[in-house]
């Protein structure tokens, strides 16, 4: 009888260099997944907000739940074709409103005359960034070799590229929804914006990148690192980073401005002085 073999590659023999780009690429995919969450959030609360009418004062909190079962159950794809429909083409005769029966108390009806060219390019960014968030999520695995250095560093070019896109529409979005600020009166929105730009302040000064480099570089065993020590890389790599961050954070600290991001987990220990070191690691760093 013939013996037969069975090798199983669990990726223990891989290169340094390439898990190090790995970990990388975890991370980054972490960061493209948070920023397609709050794109998605910003799109649902306008969408489910475009029309409403309240005719009595009694029923606002009936239709706001209504509308909150709206936001909270549609998925991404679905609220779409309620988003499109806010921007109406400048090149169209504009349609007669349509009469609305009987006596309302509030009636609102979202909408913004835009160039067709403009209209056509936001809404086809969006279903193009729909359709690679869906690859990101289901389809990543297809695409990449874990233990090839160049795979990851292709994969997270892709990445970079896609977030700087996602931020673009995001912006969009918040513009969007600084122009409709009565929506606050049917929901949080004050928290929505803040929780957005909280999460994705310290990827727009360019720090996100910088300390998920560090961590990956300085790093013990369990991925921790010395948060005084990157801090001094940042000023000591990107001046101009350091100064753009200091300068837009009102005073506030490093550690500060990553813990309210949620992208870091952070832990303490005692050094041979009896004093207090602080280190930090990726969230995403498993």
């Amino acid at each position: 009888m013939a013996l037969v073999t069975i090798t199983i590659d669990t990726g223990n023999n891989q290169s340094f260099e390439s898990d190090e780009d790995y970990l990388l690429l975890q991370q980054k995919v972490g960061r493209n997944l948070i920023l397609f969450q709050h794109l998605e959030k910003l799109i649902k609360l306008i969408s489910s907000r475009r029309e409403v009418t309240i005719r009595d004062s009694s029923e606002f909190e009936e239709v706001n739940n209504k509308l909150n079962n709206k936001y909270y159950t549609s998925t991404f794809g679905q609220v779409l074709s309620d988003y499109e429909k806010i921007y109406v083409s400048s090149e169209k005769e504009p349609q007669e409103p349509k009469e609305i029966e009987g006596d309302f108390l509030v009636s609102t009806k979202l909408s913004i005359e835009t160039p067709e060219w403009y209209r056509t390019e936001r809404l086809s960014s969006l279903k193009l960034l729909l359709e690679e968030r869906n690859e990101l999520v289901h389809h990543l695995l297809e695409t990449l070799d874990r233990t090839s250095s160049a795979s990851c560093k292709t994969i997270s070019t892709t990445l970079d590229e896609q977030q700087l896109r996602i931020r673009t529409e995001i912006k969009s979005a918040l513009e969007l929804l600084d122009r409709f600020a009565f929506l606050g009166s049917t929901m949080a929105r004050k928290e929505v914006l803040e929780e957005f730009r909280r999460i994705t302040k310290l990827s727009e000064y360019g720090l996100f990148d910088l300390l998920s480099e560090f961590n990956l570089s300085h790093s013990d065993e369990e991925r921790w690192s010395c948060l005084s020590s990157a801090s001094h890389y940042v000023k000591q790599s990107a001046p101009d980073v350091w100064t753009e961050f200091k300068s837009q954070a009102q005073n506030a600290s490093l550690k500060k401005e990553m813990k309210e991001s949620g992208l870091f987990d952070f832990t303490s220990v005692t050094t041979s002085k009896g004093g207090t070191r602080q280190l930090y690691r990726m969230t995403h760093h498993k």
